[in-house]
């Protein structure tokens, strides 16, 4: 029996010291490289405040953020809107509350 092929969970992570344009930019080229998506977590005191989780690896990036009006929330808000994140409660937290981790279902 032959053994079975495994793709190995990988580490995604921009370059963009904090550019939101950057960050979305990495993002829209390379998250379907994760697979399914599990779990989003934003946390505005990390370096990489927004980690997505999926089934196939974690991607980390730096110019999305959360707690605030500015330019990373909007990204942040982009990037869930893409993965499916619909309820208009919880993309209304991105702007006001440091850390948000959020359960993605996808079909």
């Amino acid at each position: 029996m032959k053994p079975e092929k495994t793709i190995p969970w990988r580490v995604y992570h921009d370059q963009g010291g904090g550019v939101t344009r950057v960050s979305l930019d990495y993002f829209h080229r390379l998250y379907r490289r994760l697979g399914k998506i599990c779990r989003v977590t934003i946390d505005q005191h990390r370096v990489f405040s927004m980690e997505i989780r999926g089934v196939d690896g974690v991607m980390l990036l730096s110019g999305c953020n959360c707690g605030y009006g500015g330019e990373g929330p909007h990204g942040t808000f982009e990037v869930l809107k893409e993965l499916g994140v619909t309820d208009e409660a919880t993309l209304a937290k991105v702007f006001t509350k440091p850390y948000l981790e959020i359960r993605v279902r996808q079909g």
